[in-house]
């Protein structure tokens, strides 16, 4: 049994992005399997808190930044 391979992803959201004051919810670093569980880890968290509309909360763009598995191809590694 493999461990499992985390992977540090930055989620950035069509709309609350540039905000002035405050978080800006639109872009997220996040620890997750994949880009599907970064996704919704994020967006579980807007809707859980209340936080902006359905159209606040679409996808825009995920980039992967780093990864626990030195394997992976990605230059940056992830320590958890």
């Amino acid at each position: 049994m493999g461990s499992i391979k985390n992977n540090l992803y930055v989620v950035t959201l069509a709309s609350m992005v540039d905000r002035t004051v405050g978080i800006s919810y639109g872009k997220s670093y996040v620890v997750a399997e994949d880009v599907e569980q970064a996704y919704q880890k994020v967006k579980s968290f807007l809707e859980t808190n209340k936080i902006g509309t359905p159209s606040d909360r679409v996808l825009y763009r995920i980039e992967l930044l780093a990864s626990t598995d030195i394997y992976s191809g990605i230059k940056n590694i992830l320590f958890t």
